[in-house]
Order: C-alpha cells, then structure tokens, then sequence
C-alpha cells in the first residue's frame, strides 16, 4: 500500500471537503464511514476506495464518480459485469493486452 501525502485521489477529496467548508468529521459522518478513513484517503495512504466509498464521496463532496475511478485507478464492479456479459466487447478488452 503507497503511502504518498500527494496522492491525487486524496488531494482532490480534500480539496473538495475544503471547498464545502466541511471539517473531516462532519464529512465523513455524512458518508457514514469514519474520520480515519477518510484521513487515510486524504493523506495517501488508502489509495482504492470500493465502489461504495466512491459513491459516497462522489455524492457528498460533489465529485465526478468517473474521475474518482481513473485516479484510485480501478475499474467500477457495474463495468466488469458488463465486459464479462457480453463475449464481443470482453474479446475486444482482451485484444488490447
């Protein structure tokens, strides 16, 4: 697990927390994940969040959903099903390996 203070992911969760003029406890109670974790996302050292926390941080702190994925570098569970379920666009995915 990276432990970069300038992670982007973090960067831009706590630029946006600031911006809303929320203290990171009153942020995440209305995410309902603790102010640990989302210090930990803030400082760099939770990198990945789940598809859930994204959403939650994409609808608390008015972030794009999409952004947050590129930047945790995942890939959402909805979009893995829909690559799995569908043998053409999965064969075109593995082309690109």
């Amino acid at each position: 697990m990276s432990t970069n203070p300038d992670s982007s992911i973090g960067a831009m969760i706590k630029i946006a927390r600031i911006e809303m003029n929320l203290g990171v406890r009153e942020a995440a109670r209305r995410m309902n994940i603790s102010p640990t974790y989302l210090s930990r996302m803030e400082n760099g050292f939770e990198l990945r969040p789940s598809d859930e926390i994204i959403a939650r941080l994409s609808d608390v702190l008015k972030l794009d959903a999409k952004t947050l994925y590129l930047l945790s570098q995942r890939i959402p569970k909805s979009v893995i099903e829909r690559v799995s379920n569908d043998p053409e666009l999965l064969s075109q995915m593995l082309a690109l390996m």
